[in-house]
């Protein structure tokens, strides 16, 4: 089994140190890592956030502090550069005080780079290309909980919605971003109930609306009624309709159900179909418990092949 690593305590799980020269090489790499969902500082990435910093401390802030690990791309440009070495310098106090390895060593060439020894291990980039050293640093990484992470390439839910279309995978990708970050804007209570509604819901009455029991939601929350409504009554600005529908079932027993719909983005079809099978596929191999812990964090990491993972428990 694999151990999950908890890595909140960093901004990132990797920052890159290059020179300008070997650019092309890296962008490559940093973007396999993006699109595999891997938080990687790469300066072209954070042109805001650097925008105005004082740079010199901010970098070392980010070397020393802010990753996980830190590749390193040696070469005879990497050791002439200044900003590089202020890089390295502030990886190398990191890895002082670290007790397991934190500098990554990829070479261009056999330049000696001054306090980074060539005892080492390193790997060599003249027989590795960018993506597969992309795929090295994950594996190095290892399996991680990622937060507030949709992919760029959710494969698995285009196969489930039946997506062959460029225009037709564009629309789905628009709508669950949409959705995704309304998640982002909701309170813990009122993502909670949203999202309870939608992994129980019966989905006979797609892509309309969502229908479920209200004693299941209280089951599965452990909120009142009273708060359920309340919480629903929150997401309304964010154009979800909710309705609580009391009926009587073939027994004359009095019973109720909420039903859900959202007209968020009006005039297109489909919607909610959209965001049952994107919720669906994100807990897709999940236990209960690890679905909802995912959800919780606004992990979408199932809907795409790259960053799928079989559920395993500890």
């Amino acid at each position: 089994m694999h151990k999950i690593n908890k890595i909140k305590s960093f901004s990132y799980d990797v920052c890159l140190s290059f020179a300008e020269e070997e650019r092309g090489y890296v962008e490559e790499v940093a973007e396999s890592l993006k699109h595999k969902g891997v938080r990687v500082f790469y300066d072209r990435y954070e042109l805001v956030a650097l925008w105005g910093k004082d740079l010199y401390s901010h970098l070392d802030d980010i070397y020393q502090n802010s990753a996980r690990y830190c590749v390193v791309f040696a070469s005879n440009r990497y050791a002439k550069k200044i900003w590089t070495n202020h890089e390295l310098r502030s990886a190398q106090a990191r890895a002082i005080k670290e007790k397991h390895e934190y500098i990554l060593p990829a070479r261009f060439d056999d330049t000696a780079i001054p306090g980074l020894p060539d005892t080492i291990n390193y790997i060599n980039l003249k027989s590795v290309n960018p993506v597969e050293l992309a795929n090295l640093i994950v594996q190095k990484i290892g399996v991680w909980e990622r937060e507030n992470y949709f992919p760029a390439d959710p494969d698995y839910l285009f196969k489930q919605l039946k997506c062959k279309t460029n225009s037709n995978k564009y629309y789905a990708y628009k709508v669950c971003l949409e959705f995704f970050n309304i998640l982002k804007r909701l309170t813990d209570a009122e993502k909670e109930v949203l999202l309870t509604i939608i992994l129980l819901g019966c989905h006979a009455e797609l892509p309309e609306n969502i229908h479920v029991d209200v004693e299941r939601i209280v089951e599965a929350t452990g909120l009142t009624i009273k708060n359920i409504l309340r919480d629903l009554s929150g997401i309304s600005v964010f154009g979800f309709e909710c309705k609580s529908i009391q009926f009587h079932d073939d027994h004359g027993n009095l019973n109720e159900h909420i039903d859900i719909m959202w007209n968020q983005s009006q005039g297109k079809k489909f919607v909610m179909d959209i965001v049952y099978h994107m919720v669906h596929g994100a807990t897709d191999g999940y236990c209960v418990g690890h679905a909802m812990a995912a959800l919780r964090r606004n992990d979408f990491s199932q809907l795409s092949s790259d960053t799928f993972r079989l559920d395993e428990h500890q």
